[in-house]
């Protein structure tokens, strides 16, 4: 929560502008423009004021802040009142003339043409940053330094709004006071316009600009437009440039088919100018982001186009896949002979049958021939390892006499071999 004292002082500045305003109102012409933004920024600070004192009053109610903010709220709206009367007899006077002072029931074209209400600029913010004061000071001074409407009090208070973390440090020295906007303005001058300082800095700038390997319609426009404004706040700062070389280093920083280009253009005769320069680096980077938008466009198909394509992909897929998904299975469920947690061809009661019972099991339950399994469409999976026939092996017709020609062949063999390993130890 905010202390007594932050209160305090703002309660301060928001009578100092109450004060302003009505100074202004005071005077023969008073600019309805003028009174109704400054009524508009009193009334930021006096809702943040208001909400200020209502915390105060939570935590004491006989606070001595909140017999003066009584005080200040009569202050502010008689304030206000007053700046609502002078923009509502403006407003009932511009509706009878336009802007030339004509009635507007004038038949010329230009009598019949309504005002319109221009946004208000903002005003500049500073923070401290070197390389931002010479745009601020001179923002600011053209916008208010330079009206002679605002009186020097208003002046100084425009300046602290615009200034924030170390700029606005400065100002804390100074209190609310018109013959301190002139202290305030120099003691930032002071800080902020050292002149070697902020030419050095312009000079690196343009040093610094990077070389461009591609020519990108982006990144030649960023180019041109920091050189310029190194250039600009260079003259600003009274500088006498020689631009033949600012143009030199611009060159050695182009994309090789700019550059290859740029050298066919120039006379052998004659140096180039500055603005020579930027006009075709302008001019090629607006070739180039019409080229770039010709090859987005050439590579984005139509939705007609698109459909049609993922159309033709999806009935691909589906021609591709069809075996596939017609092949389902079951390989996860229960045994369909025993109920068992397996598949049927690793169930034991399933191989306890003869070849006769298997086949009379498969045919009565459909059972798929080949895999043991119930699906639909053509089964996909390997046939019969004995006979490579449609069937699975345990439906071959002569399994065990099979297996057992093949036992007694492999057992003959190791017979032979054994006797003749002893026929040999027998000799030896």
């Amino acid at each position: 929560m905010a202390s007594a004292s932050e209160v305090a002082r703002k309660r301060g500045v928001i009578r100092s502008r109450i004060t302003a305003i009505n100074k202004v109102l005071s005077n023969d012409i008073v600019d309805p423009l003028n009174v109704s933004l400054r009524l508009d920024r009193v009334t930021e600070l006096f809702r943040d004021y208001e909400t200020l004192t209502d915390a105060l009053t939570e935590e004491d109610e006989n606070h001595s802040e909140l017999a003066q903010a009584e005080i200040l709220q009569d202050e502010y709206y008689n304030m206000a009142a007053r700046v609502k009367s002078v923009t509502a007899r403006n407003s009932s006077i511009g509706s009878t003339t336009n802007n030339f002072g004509a009635p507007v029931g004038s038949s010329t074209i230009i009598e019949r043409q309504q005002l319109v209400k221009l946004p208000v600029a903002n005003l500049p913010q500073f923070d401290g940053d070197h390389d931002k004061w010479l745009s601020f000071k001179n923002t600011f001074l053209s916008m208010i330094d330079a009206r002679t409407d605002i009186d020097e009090l208003n002046k100084f208070l425009y300046l602290r709004d615009c200034l924030k973390g170390p700029a606005f440090n400065k100002l804390s020295l100074y209190d609310t006071s018109a013959g301190n906007y002139v202290r305030a303005w120099a003691a930032l001058i002071d800080e902020y316009e050292k002149k070697r300082v902020l030419i050095a800095k312009h000079y690196d700038g343009i040093l610094d600009i990077p070389v461009l390997n591609i020519a990108s319609s982006k990144e030649l426009i960023k180019m041109i437009d920091e050189v310029r404004q190194h250039v600009n706040m260079l003259e600003s700062l009274k500088v006498t440039l020689d631009k033949g070389i600012i143009v030199r280093i611009i060159e050695t920083k182009l994309p090789m088919e700019i550059r290859t280009k740029w050298e066919e253009s120039l006379n052998f005769d004659a140096f180039p100018t500055f603005e020579q320069l930027c006009k075709f680096v302008s001019e090629s980077a607006f070739r180039i982001s019409a080229l770039e938008t010709h090859l987005v466009r050439d590579h984005i198909p139509t939705n007609n186009k698109r459909r049609q394509e993922q159309s033709n992909n999806y009935h691909k897929s589906r021609k591709i896949d069809s075996g596939a998904r017609a092949f389902v299975t079951n390989t996860h469920g229960n045994c369909p002979y025993c109920s068992g947690n397996h598949p049927i061809f690793k169930c034991t009661s399933f191989e306890n049958l003869s070849i006769q019972q298997r086949w009379d099991f498969v045919k009565k339950e459909r059972l798929c021939r080949n895999c043991l399994r119930s699906h639909t469409g053509a089964c996909l999976l390997s046939h019969c390892k004995l006979c490579d026939k449609f069937h699975n092996t345990l439906l071959h017709s002569t399994p065990m006499r099979d297996a057992n020609k093949k036992q007694q062949r492999k057992s003959d063999n190791k017979n032979s071999s054994h006797s003749d390993n002893n026929q040999a130890e027998s000799r030896l």
